[in-house]
Parts: structure tokens; sequence; C-alpha cells
């Protein structure tokens, strides 16, 4: 059977698109799309979403790669060992490389499954390819990477291309093309969203900062060449660092390493006698495209500059050593090498870690890279519920993120319409939550109740996105484009203190928002398909109670019937038994406030 002949557009740079082409064109953007079909009006363009809107191959997928990381990570350490002549253990790599390799595994082949897909079911005749040099787009440092992955079309026509030329495709280059456009464009945002931070209302704030400072300061040079407990400075709840500090007998310090910096070309040469060290034997074509290319991703934190960070960070290493360390998951995901750097070595050097849980959504879903990659250490870890699940080492500490506060529901108050700034594409993945092209319809599904919802109620909402130093839709502008009377939160004012003029949350994606909400006993609704997104079979119980409580709506248009029928009572449907039974449940097992919740953190922490 003859393959349909087509046009493949791999990203929404407009200098690869075809003009007035008449017959059929692949279009793998998620944005865009209106431009692309202005320039070809009569051809027929067919947009590729992301396989894995199918979760079943997503768990699927994500087992087969976690068994491949396996392998691979072995290689890898003895590698980087042999290379940078040290003889770290399978600990510290574990802590400082480890995660990045997952990611950038699952990053790569869900491009991989695409192209596979698409080569498999059309004859792709025209592409055009960007002449872009693979140091040009090689990433600083994990925080690059992110940045590169989620938000820049440049790197992924970089990816796009490279694995169709691994599968012997090349097509017409375009050359001469500014792939630093966009990093430019980036780095103008960033300023822009640091400078709207600096907010210093007066100089007795600032003399406060420095003195905080300071005093810190003179509190961790008193323990240097002492062993100490290392409480992340992520854990930012004043009262439990105050009495974890007590518990371990030591003064009130925030103990944090500056970032080194990464401004080191790259080093071809080391990154090609690096792939040409692996000795393993590809099973696929993927493995053996990985064996070829994983050193031509990974950041220059990891190759160009590990022996800067590793001198830099040889004063703390030397000097503070920890005997127990108690970190965020969140955190083997940091930006900061060089604090990773010196959490490994006290790591390999025998020091214990516990793992702390810091956001929502991660511990959930039936598959997921971050849950993958948790289950891979071994570690125990302390979670925002107060009930244990002991073969998985996860202990209930309570919801110690935030200090507990009373409920401040106001009955004639707004309704918080919390959105998630989507993504441009696919990276860290969760079988509960949207990946790549999902966005487009979770902005979709979103617009269309908001628009659908009775005006007395649209007056009333705040919608508040989630800040990102990029927004790759610019969602903001349109949302003010698409709802210019409906007021947009400008971030003036925490979650907390938005709630505390509200009388309604609704929650769009299972993340930290819903326990927020839930913990305090804030009347809030989750707007979220259990159907599309899968959560594990050991948790739907819970999620099933919150959707037979009405809490959790699967469609839009079930939302907006409640919505509509709360909207002057709140109060009377959020009081309900059931619904108070259904929360009580799930707050126990996923975000359980505790009147003594530092107490009840430092009590199961020293049990295990």
């Amino acid at each position: 059977m003859l393959k349909e002949k087509v046009f493949l557009v791999l990203t929404p740079i407009r200098s690869t698109y075809p003009k007035n082409y008449e017959g059929t064109i692949i279009f793998l953007g998620n944005k865009d799309y209106d431009f692309l079909k202005k320039e070809n009006p009569n051809a027929k363009i067919k947009k590729i979403k992301t396989l894995w809107i199918d979760k079943i191959k997503l768990k699927s997928d994500i087992s087969y790669l976690s068994n491949f990381e396996n392998t691979l990570f072995d290689q890898v350490i003895k590698i980087l060992n042999k290379f940078f002549d040290v003889n770290y253990n399978t600990k510290y790599w574990s802590i400082f490389v480890r995660p990045t390799i997952f990611t950038i595994l699952t990053v790569l082949y869900e491009r991989w499954q695409t192209i596979s897909f698409i080569k498999e079911n059309y004859e792709i005749t025209h592409c055009k390819f960007i002449n872009i040099k693979d140091e040009d787009l090689i990433p600083c440092d994990v925080k690059d990477l992110d940045k590169k992955m989620y938000s820049q079309d440049f790197f992924n026509q970089y990816i796009f291309q490279k694995i169709l030329e691994n599968k012997e495709k090349k097509f017409e280059y375009i050359y001469n093309l500014n792939t630093s456009e966009k990093n430019i464009e980036i780095k103008k945002n960033l300023f822009f969203f640091y400078l709207k931070k600096i907010k210093l209302k007066n100089f007795f704030y600032l003399f406060k900062i420095i003195q905080n400072k300071l005093k810190n300061f003179i509190l961790v040079k008193s323990i240097k060449g002492k062993n100490f407990t290392y409480i992340s400075q992520y854990l930012d709840n004043k009262d439990l660092r105050d009495k974890l500090n007590s518990f371990f007998n030591q003064d009130n310090f925030i103990f944090e390493i500056k970032n080194a910096k990464s401004f080191s070309n790259v080093d071809k040469k080391s990154r090609n006698l690096l792939s040409k060290s692996f000795t393993f034997n590809g099973k696929n074509d993927f493995e053996k495209f990985i064996k070829k290319n994983l050193f031509n991703y990974l950041p220059k934190c990891f190759i160009e500059n590990f022996k800067t960070i590793q001198k830099k960070s040889s004063h703390f290493v030397k000097n503070f050593k920890f005997n127990l360390g108690i970190i965020t998951y969140d955190q083997v995901y940091s930006y900061n090498f060089s604090e990773m750097d010196w959490i490994a070595k006290n790591y390999m050097n025998g020091s214990k870690l516990i793992l702390a849980q810091f956001g929502g959504g991660w511990l959930t879903p039936e598959t997921g890279t971050i849950s993958t990659m948790i289950s891979k250490f071994n570690l125990n870890l302390l979670t925002f519920g107060i009930k244990n699940d002991v073969k998985q080492k996860h202990y209930g500490a309570g919801f110690f993120r935030f200090e507990k506060e009373l409920n401040n529901f106001k009955k004639n108050g707004r309704i918080l319409y919390a959105l998630y700034t989507p993504y441009g594409y696919s990276g860290n993945v969760r079988s509960n939550a949207p990946i790549s092209s999902e966005w487009i319809s979770y902005m979709e599904t979103h617009e269309k109740l908001i628009q659908n919802l009775d005006l007395k109620i649209q007056k009333e909402i705040i919608l508040r996105p989630k800040k990102r130093l990029i927004d790759y839709y610019n969602y903001k502008d349109r949302l003010l484009k698409k709802f210019p009377n409906i007021e947009i939160d400008d971030y003036s004012k925490s979650l907390k203190e938005r709630m505390r003029s509200s009388r309604l949350l609704i929650a769009t994606n299972d993340t930290t928002t819903i326990l927020e909400g839930l913990a305090i006993n804030f009347p809030s609704i989750l707007i979220y398909d259990l159907n599309k997104f899968r959560i594990s079979p050991k948790y739907q119980e819970y999620y099933k109670n919150l959707q037979d409580a009405e809490i959790i709506f699967d469609t839009p248009e079930r939302a907006k019937i409640h919505i509509e029928n709360i909207f002057s009572d709140v109060e009377s449907w959020w009081k309900n038994t059931n619904v108070q039974r259904a929360r009580e449940e799930f707050c126990k097992k996923f975000a359980y406030h505790l009147d003594n919740q530092s107490n009840h953190f430092i009590d199961v922490m020293s049990k295990i």
C-alpha cells in the first residue's frame, strides 16, 4: 500500500514552513497553526499529537526507559569516573547526574516515537532543516536544559533533525539562521521577571534582610569542621525549621551553597571521546541513537564545568559534613549543581539522606519520570499525608510545607480560578497531567468553561495562571485577549492571601494548589478527567470519593452546573457531611494539617 506523501514541519519556526504548498503538511508544532494555514491555503494540514496521550502506552514506555536507564547508568558512571580520573560510587552519581540522564532519555524517546509513527504511516518527501551546530544548543546546566526542552523551538528542531538523520533522512538545510534568537528573548523575559520581583518597601526591610544574612553567616561559620544535620533551605516552614534545629541541638541557621557559574565553551573532543567510550550494544535503533548522542545533550555542568564545580565545592566538602540530610525530592532536580555535588559527596561518604515531599502531583500518577526516579533512590520519603506506606518507604509527616492557618472563607467573596501555564513541549512527564500537545486541549477546555459561565459569576472570577519564567504560549496575554472583563491576578498576594477574600477555589490540575485548598478546608473543586489522566490504582479510591462528593469534575459541563448551583451558597455544599468525609479521608493520605504539625514531622522522622 502506497504511503501518503507529506511535507513535514517539525516546529513552529516560520522559516521552515512551505509556502503555497498544495499537498499534505504534517505539523508537529503546538502553536502558529493559523499562520501556516494562511501561507498554504490549499494544503491539507494534519497535526500529530504526542503518542503519550495513550497513558497505557506511556506506562509501558516509562517502564522500558527505566529498565534501559538501569543498564545505561552503570555504563555512564564507569565512563565518567575514568574520564575525570575519580572513583565516585553509585550513590554520588545517583544524586548528581542520574535524574538528568533519565529526563534526557524521556525527552528523546517521546520525540523518537513521534518521528517513528510518521515514518511508519507516511512518506516524508520534504522537510526543511536548520543548520544548527551541536555546540550552539548544548545546555549550560539543568536550568538551561529545562528551559530548552520545555520552551525552545530551536532546541526541539535540533532533536527532531538528529532523529531523522539517524533514520537516514536528510533534507534541505536553511543556513545563516540566528539560533540564539530565542535565548535573547528568554534573557529579556528573565530580566523583567526579576525586576518585577524587587519590591523593597523601605530601608528598614532592606536592613532586616542584611541583618538576617549576616547572622546566618556567623552561625554557619560556627559549625565549620563539626558534624551537623542538614535541613534543606527549600523547607521554608519557619516553625518547622526552628523545631528541627532545636531537636538536633544546633543553632537555627540555613545552610546553602552559592551555585558556580557555567560559562565554559563546549569541548567537542571530550564529548566525542565520551561517546566512543560506551561499550554496551544497543538492542534497538533508539538505544544505538542514545549511545551515539547522549553526551551531546548532557549539560556542560556535568562535563566541561565538572572539574570547576569540584574545585569550588571542595571547601564545603572538606569543612561542612552532615550526619543526616533532609532534602526535598525537587532538590535532586535542582539547578544548583554545586550544592548537589556537596550533598552527593556527603551521601557517598556515609551520610544518611531522607527525602521530603515538596509539591503535589508527582507521587500519585500511575506512572511518571520523577516517581520512577524516586523509587530508584530507595530512600525514606516524608509525605504530606499522615498515613504510611511502609512497603514504599513513604511516611506521612503531615502537610509540613506550610504552617497551619485557619480557614478564612468569605461567603460573598471572589472565585479564584487557578490555571497551570502550559509547557510547549514535554520534559519530565506523569500520567496524571497533560503532556505536550495535550496542553492545547487544556487551555481550550477552561476557556470554554469560563465563557459559558453566567455573567454574574464571571464578574467574580480572578484568573490566576501559574507564574513561569518563560511563557511559551504567552498564556497571560491570551487570557487578557479572550477575557478583557475578567480580572487576572497580578500576584501581589499569595494564593492563601487571595483565599481570604474568596468563596471558592477552582483548581485545574493535580498539583499543590488543590492540596492547599483541601488541607485548610477551603471550598475547593478540581476540574480533572480521571478517565484521561491516570492515577495509581492504589490511590484511585480517594479521587473517586472526591468525585462522588462533587469536589472533582471530569467534564467542564458538569463543573459549570455545579459552580452555578452553589455560587450563592457555597457553604451549605461544603459543610455537607459527605463532602467533609471525602475531603478528610483524602487529606489524611495526601495533605493533612495537624495542630501539632512540626512535632508530628519530627516524631515521624525520628522513627525512620
